[in-house]
């Protein structure tokens, strides 16, 4: 892989787990919050 790609490939990757992480988290918080 070749730079550019590389970098784009991290940024994609990392923009999934961060939804994912958001997807899981965000009903708990809500909950403790008391929304």
């Amino acid at each position: 892989m070749k730079g550019p790609d590389l970098k784009s490939y991290v940024e994609a990757t990392e923009k999934k787990l961060v939804a994912k992480v958001w997807a899981t988290a965000a009903p708990g918080a809500l909950k403790l919050l008391g929304f």
